[in-house]
């Protein structure tokens, strides 16, 4: 089968805008606003997208975006909590998303993003070896694709005790409006969890030569977990079916991906699975989910800023000379990826420049200077020519000298002093940062960090950013004690550590 038509004919049309404001009609309101995407491009269903709008608009502290296919490939859904993919035809979503809008959608539930699927958007989801386009997000597979147009109408469904509780009913009864969704049942991939199931088909549709009795027992609302984020699929409609908005409001509010109160900083990009200071370690830290990715900035011999951390190469390639003492081709021909993994080798010793020329939208990227006040001038050069908006870019630095330099040559640059030593007074912290002209502080990971310690420093306006942690209970402690940043080796799974804790 190639096309999944999942749209209802009887839906009435509704005019929407871009950006729909909401309004408090549900019964539980959510604890904060959730920024949602709704997937509107080829294979979504006129009526579907109409009814589920309609439904959107009557839920508080929901804010809707429509995104495009060209959107997700972009990036665009690191500015949302949820996308919900609408009824309409699964293949043709599958097709207009390509390869690297499927990938982009894994990468946002991976990093905790949510997942809904109505109809079309569940057979999207789910990891069924026929269906090319999957997402592979939900370890379900589709029973009877033979007689996918078995018909539409109104359906039964029996919810268990946990779909009845996420779901608010007060009973595990459930009549909804039912268009030719996926019948599901479990895929059995290792590589996945187990999805549950939080309501079946009670009762069935058979019509245009389905077999009777296939459709009853089978999964009609799944949910999932794919990496941090949380997936739930829906083959009935209950976003088309009157006086069901309530559901679609706590589905958003169970899925949506967790405000951590911390950001993420990749250290040397994600290191821990990739070589350090390398393209491919910053690439992969973004694809983890970390807001910054952290690099160390050396100068050559003949000037550049290349992405280095030790004075000698010796700790990478096995040769022990300085990185000053080497001109940026003798140290491209450096290979710094072979000592991590096989996989890596190749990997050569970037520039600064090209390191700022891959910061995707909405990411950024912090530079911290291993060469001292005498490097700001090209280090600034090439900041300058990189046209990265001042948001997108830090500077840090354990020489307050070099800070010094980087605020009197560009003060509108955000800097940070790197102090490893967290011992002296609270007082006398704040008033060495302040005399540098840093804007914050980055502090060696310790047990004098804690809320009282946090709080004094950001209320004489530094921002605090702590190094270098890998440790899930270390990680909980600092976010509770209020600090900015968290730096880590390994942003991923840090990252999932905390989604778990805030949930």
């Amino acid at each position: 089968m190639v096309f999944l038509r999942c749209v209802q004919s009887s839906v009435l049309l509704f005019a929407v805008s871009l950006w729909i404001p909401v309004a408090a009609e549900c019964g539980v309101p959510p604890v904060q606003s959730k920024n949602v995407a709704v997937y509107d491009d080829h294979g979504s269903g006129l009526n579907a997208l109409n009814g589920l709008y309609s439904t959107l608009a009557k839920c508080p502290d929901v804010h809707v975006g429509r995104v495009k296919a060209a959107d997700i490939r972009n990036g665009k859904l690191d500015d949302y909590d949820v996308i919900i993919m609408p009824g309409g035809m699964s293949s043709s979503q599958g097709g207009a998303l390509g390869e690297d809008g499927r990938e982009q959608v894994r990468t946002f539930v991976r990093n905790g993003g949510g997942y809904i699927g109505f109809c079309a958007g569940a057979y999207l989801a789910t990891c069924d070896a026929d269906y090319k386009w999957s997402l592979n997000i939900l370890n379900a597979k589709v029973v009877d694709k033979e007689h996918w147009a078995r018909g539409v109408g109104t359906v039964e469904l029996s919810l268990s005790e946990n779909g009845k509780q996420v779901l608010g009913l007060p009973s595990d009864r459930l009549s909804v409006y039912y268009h030719q969704g996926p019948l599901l049942a479990a895929a059995g991939r290792n590589d996945l969890p187990a999805y549950e199931s939080w309501a079946d088909f009670e009762t069935e549709i058979a019509k245009n030569g389905a077999p009777k009795g296939v459709m009853i027992g089978t999964t009609a609302v799944a949910s999932g977990q794919f990496g941090g984020g949380r997936v739930i699929c829906f083959s009935p409609h209950p976003e088309m079916t009157e006086g069901l908005h309530e559901i679609v409001h706590r589905s958003i509010d169970w899925v949506a991906r967790p405000r951590l109160g911390v950001e993420i900083i990749a250290h040397r990009g994600a290191s821990a699975d990739a070589p350090e200071n390398t393209l491919a370690s910053l690439k992969l830290a973004w694809e983890q989910g970390a807001e910054w990715a952290e690099c160390d900035v050396s100068l050559s011999k003949d000037g550049h800023p290349v992405l280095f951390h030790d004075e000698t190469t010796e700790r990478l390639v096995g040769v022990k000379k300085a990185v000053a003492e080497q001109t940026l081709q003798e140290l491209r021909q450096l290979d710094v990826g072979e000592w991590k993994e096989s996989k890596f080798a190749g990997e050569r010793i970037p520039t600064l420049a090209q390191a700022l020329a891959q910061v995707p939208t909405g990411k950024r990227l912090l530079v911290e200077l291993k060469c001292g006040p005498e490097g700001v001038p090209a280090v600034l050069h090439v900041i300058d020519a990189s046209g990265l908006s001042l948001d997108q870019l830090r500077i840090i630095s354990s020489s307050v000298q070099t800070i010094t330099a980087i605020k009197k040559a560009r003060p509108e640059l955000s800097t940070t002093w790197v102090v490893e030593d967290v011992s002296p007074k609270v007082d006398s912290l704040i008033a060495s940062a302040k005399a540098a002209g840093a804007d914050g502080v980055d502090l060696s990971a310790s047990s004098l960090i804690d809320r009282a310690f946090v709080e004094q420093l950001r209320a004489a306006g530094l921002r605090v950013d702590v190094w270098t942690v890998d440790d899930a209970l270390e990680a909980r402690r600092l976010v509770e004690a209020g600090v900015n940043g968290i730096t880590t080796n390994r942003p991923g799974w840090m990252r999932e550590q905390l989604i778990s804790f805030v949930r």
